[in-house]
């Protein structure tokens, strides 16, 4: 992955939460997050921060400034030839470390991705932590008429049964799965495994290593909404159940982020696919 990419990527994150980016612009994104990690974490950092409303970016940048420089801070004031850096160093001791940790950690990653990205260059050990989510995928499967079957692409209807596929080829074990649904009220349609019992709280549905694999069930839903975003989270265990990934909903929901918005499940060490479907009548 070269270094220009991860930079445009990281930049382009903040403009998705500002929702400055074109449609082209949001498909290239989303699928560089399907295989950076890096970038997935940032993405998960800023579903966490940035909150409600429109001045909730700047207020996080403020406070970011107060902890840094003593002070809130739209732009970096520059005297002469003195940067920002000698204004941050003429700050109390414990304000200058800080800073340093910030400014080394920035820098680093950048750098540390172009070696590791270069043959013969200097690498260092791989992280343990694999890009899980280019060796999954989710398919699904409309039935349109008795014994007739067309995969889904752009819209599904209310009520028509559906059929998963999935594939799993990562070399790491991701033994179970989940799958669901949100639509743009996050309503939450449950797939795999199938949850209709309150008072139950079931486990992710167990899988195994494969390509193309059918799920067994043809699920049928009533949807509230008009989008429908479906995940498959791909878990290495199976100690998760519905109710956790539900709590993981609650918090979305109260950053009111629209579905086109929404590329990345924020749940960490899991391989994950994701579509966006129109529901039609």
């Amino acid at each position: 992955m070269s270094l220009f990419v991860h930079r445009r990527a990281r930049r382009w994150l903040s403009l998705h939460f500002q929702k400055l980016l074109s449609a082209c612009q949001e498909e290239k994104l989303w699928a560089h997050l399907q295989s950076c990690r890096s970038c997935q974490t940032l993405y998960e950092v800023y579903l966490v921060t940035e909150g409600k409303g429109p001045n909730a970016a700047k207020a996080r940048r403020e406070r970011l400034a107060q902890a840094i420089f003593g002070k809130s801070l739209d732009r970096p004031k520059i005297h002469g030839d003195l940067n920002i850096l000698q204004d941050i160093f003429s700050k109390p001791l414990w304000v200058g470390g800080l800073a340093s940790v910030i400014i080394v950690f920035f820098l680093a990653m950048p750098l540390a991705s172009y070696f590791h990205s270069r043959p013969g260059q200097f690498r260092e050990k791989a992280s343990p932590a694999p890009r899980l989510s280019q060796y999954v995928s989710m398919m699904v499967i409309r039935r349109v008429e008795k014994n007739h079957y067309k995969p889904a692409k752009q819209s599904i209807r209310q009520d028509e049964p559906l059929i998963f596929l999935y594939s799993n080829q990562s070399a790491l074990p991701l033994k179970y799965i989940f799958i669901f649904g949100l639509d743009e009220l996050y309503n939450v349609y449950w797939f795999y495994p199938a949850w209709v019992d309150a008072k139950q709280n079931p486990s992710a549905y167990p899988i195994k290593q494969g390509k193309n694999i059918q799920l067994p069930d043809e699920v049928i839903h009533h949807y509230q909404g008009h989008k429908l975003r479906l995940f498959a989270l791909f878990m290495p265990d199976g100690k998760l159940t519905v109710q956790d990934i539900e709590k993981h909903i609650s918090r979305l929901k109260e950053q009111a982020l629209a579905l086109e918005m929404l590329p990345v499940f924020p749940l960490p060490n899991v391989g994950q696919h994701t579509l966006l479907f129109q529901l039609n009548d």
